[in-house]
């Protein structure tokens, strides 16, 4: 089983002023559906093919302070 290249699209922004930044990032911005993990009913010793779907879009914000 070969699996196709996967282009992911990422994205991150941050804002700073002086000891302290805030950032919010967005993870697979377009959604793309991919299977993160193949393993064939071969090996699997599972009856069947085993396989596992990435995580879709993912986002989060971020804030530090540097003392």
């Amino acid at each position: 089983y070969k699996r196709s290249d996967v282009n992911l699209v990422n994205a991150r922004l941050t804002f700073a002023h002086g000891p302290m930044s805030v950032t919010g990032f967005v993870e697979n911005l377009l959604q793309d559906r991919y299977v993160l993990e193949y393993v064939s009913k071969v090996w699997s010793g599972a009856g069947s093919n085993v396989s596992a779907a990435a995580p879709g879009r993912t986002w989060g914000i971020q804030a530090r302070m540097n003392f």
